[in-house]
């Protein structure tokens, strides 16, 4: 989810906004505070796909995905009267199936309105969390990180860094994985936080290329 503190600090930053950026300088310090004029300086753009098949090449016939995962196609408002000792949770298969079931309520309940006004962001990441696990992603040959910092350089002028919900490390490369806590809290002067995660990818790439154990580590990235 793309972070980007109070309101107030939001509509103060976007007024100090030059119209182009002419400096690396004038880049944010953090991934959370990237918007489309950053992304732009940086000639990172966006292309359309209709489905995943348009990024990932098709799983390996060895791997299969755990059909518990489906939580027996249960709809949403199934979903939310999924609580212990209800109907619903008594017709799944499994613990598989009755884990998963708890945690998406959790976080269903979590996004309606309430009188503090608060949504708290620890049940998505624990649903995510428990996917992880699950899909054996913390588990030899990975290594599942929580939180870890990532970081960017544009020449001498700017670090930019990064921080992550989860990444996936195997070998000398790992991966990323945020997600979007809460829709209904991202807006269109932040386009989404797409420019957020462009940072993001940019500085987990950057990342990979200049660790201590990978064979490009102080080269150039040009």
């Amino acid at each position: 989810m793309a972070k980007y503190g109070t309101d107030n600090h939001k509509l103060k930053y976007l007024k100090q906004l030059p119209e182009k950026l002419k400096d690396p300088a004038q880049l944010p310090y953090s991934a959370s505070f990237f918007l489309p004029i950053h992304r732009e300086a940086l000639n990172i753009h966006y292309k359309n796909v209709n489905s995943a098949d348009e990024m990932f090449d098709p799983l390996p016939e060895n791997i299969q995905i755990d059909n518990d995962l489906l939580v027996g196609n249960l709809t949403r408002e199934e979903l939310m009267s999924a609580v212990p000792g209800s109907s619903i949770l008594k017709k799944l298969n499994n613990e598989t199936e009755i884990s998963l079931a708890k945690y998406l309520n959790a976080v269903i309940l979590n996004e309606q309105p309430s009188d503090s006004g608060r949504i708290r962001e620890t049940f998505t990441d624990a649903l995510v969390n428990y996917l992880l696990v699950v899909l054996k992603l913390n588990t030899h040959p990975f290594i599942l990180m929580l939180q870890p910092d990532f970081y960017f350089r544009i020449s001498d002028k700017k670090k930019v860094s990064a921080k992550a919900e989860f990444s996936v490390v195997k070998e000398n490369t790992m991966i990323l994985i945020d997600e979007d806590k809460h829709i209904r809290s991202l807006r269109r002067p932040t386009e989404y936080g797409e420019s957020q995660i462009s940072a993001e990818i940019l500085a987990c790439a950057f990342t990979n290329f200049d660790r201590a154990d990978s064979p490009t580590v102080g080269e150039n990235q040009m």
